[in-house]
């Protein structure tokens, strides 16, 4: 009898429609601009991390960076002003808009996975409150950080969702 209860009560969980609910805090993106495919960007343009010491009694803060890249602040903006250029030009893409949603990262491995996964799950309390769980992602693609352990930690966490990701390299002229 009490078999036949757990199966009941697994059945009925089954026929009833998932909820999906915002799991942390999301975080917006710091450029961003629709378009009919989004490419995403990870660019460490805060440059070092302020440490800071958990309490064990509330839930644990975002990593908090404090700085500022420069290098990483151009290459942001070199990832918008190509968008646009393709964009501007009817013989590249045509019919087609290239958007961008870049989140300036610390330069670590917690921080660019965060950046990443909002990317591909979405970051507004409105995209998921009452849908199905599963949906395309936000980001197309995504342009990683150019440090190798930080992009190949991110890529094995994006990965099973399958954005491409690839990693700019710095050129130093």
């Amino acid at each position: 009898m009490f078999v036949l209860k757990v199966v009941l009560i697994a059945f009925s969980t089954l026929a009833e429609k998932p909820i999906c609910r915002l799991q942390g805090r999301p975080e917006t993106p710091a450029f961003s601009m629709d378009g009919d495919i989004i490419i995403g960007g990870l660019f460490s343009i805060k440059a070092g991390i302020v440490s800071t010491t958990p309490n064990f009694k509330d839930l644990p803060e975002p990593t908090e960076c404090k700085g500022i890249q420069l290098r990483e602040f151009q290459l942001a903006q070199t990832m918008i002003f190509t968008i646009q250029e393709i964009n501007n030009s009817t013989e590249i893409l045509p019919n087609v808009t290239l958007g961008y949603r870049i989140y300036s990262v610390c330069p670590n491995i917690p921080s660019s996975i965060r950046g990443a996964l909002n990317m591909v799950n979405g970051h507004e309390e409105g995209d998921i409150a009452e849908t199905s769980c599963t949906r395309p992602p936000n980001a197309q693609a995504i342009i990683g950080q150019s440090g190798s352990s930080i992009t190949i930690g991110t890529i094995t966490t994006v990965g099973p969702f399958q954005v491409p990701m690839v990693k700019y390299v710095q050129m130093l002229c």
